[in-house]
């Protein structure tokens, strides 16, 4: 039954022209951000090193958030609270409820968030004939995935409580990931600030090496917490009594 539920859940969310015109916005960034930013390379390093990709992900997160952000206000729309009365009176457990919510925004958002990643990938491959691309996966998990994790536990918890407080919220989580204002690790969700601060320590004879060695320890625990912040509010938001305003 919950598979039946969360294929459903699936296809409401993917197969709609909302869903398209978001993989078609992301699709254009991501080729502007390429061909405009990245192609030069960052903190002398080549445009294929893991600073360059970094700094990529990194400038992806606040337009992802705002996907994820459109795809977790379904959750707490008009319509589906009205349908989640019903929904609770059965015998599907309000945890069961927002797990299968929480995996079909995922699957959706996963859709979106590899465009970015596939077309960077046939960037490199026609524009530098480069396809080492395992050496993006440490970019991929420090700099996009521990604010997305963050990103779904906060949204849901606010959605919860009220429709209206994810429209105040999105504007200061895209503030925090969008400007770099020598803020704590904690507060640097996308971590631009970080990469800033990297580029002018590191040698730029290592610049376009691997860049997990130099990454300080208080960096690499603060993208930790993130994460496990993320699963602690949306544990919070399944298990706590809904409020409906």
């Amino acid at each position: 039954m919950n598979k039946t539920i969360l294929k459903y859940e699936i296809k409401r969310l993917v197969f709609n022209k909302k869903f398209f015109y978001i993989v078609l916005i992301i699709g254009v960034l991501s080729y502007d951000f390429l061909t405009r930013l990245v192609i030069g390379g960052y903190g002398y390093s080549a445009p294929f090193s893991q600073l360059s990709y970094s700094l990529f992900m990194s400038m992806m997160v606040p337009f992802s958030l705002i996907v994820l952000f459109l795809l977790c206000t379904t959750v707490s729309s008009r319509k589906e609270i009205g349908a989640r009365k019903i929904i609770f009176s059965s015998p599907l457990k309000q945890t069961k409820y927002y797990a299968i919510k929480a995996a079909s925004i995922l699957v959706a958002f996963l859709i979106t968030a590899l465009v970015p990643i596939i077309m960077s990938f046939i960037f490199y491959s026609i524009t530098f004939n480069y396809h080492n691309f395992l050496n993006f996966i440490v970019p991929i998990i420090l700099f996009f995935l521990p604010p997305v994790f963050l990103a779904i536990g906060l949204f849901f918890l606010v959605g919860s409580i009220s429709n209206k407080l994810l429209y105040i919220l999105i504007p200061v989580i895209f503030f925090f990931t969008s400007f770099n204002f020598n803020q704590p690790y904690l507060l640097d969700l996308s971590g631009t600030c970080y990469i800033n601060r990297f580029s002018y320590t590191i040698d730029p004879m290592l610049a376009s090496s691997n860049i997990l060695p130099n990454i300080s320890s208080s960096f690499l625990i603060s993208r930790l917490v993130l994460i496990a912040v993320g699963f602690i509010l949306f544990f919070i938001t399944g298990m706590r009594k809904h409020i409906e305003k």
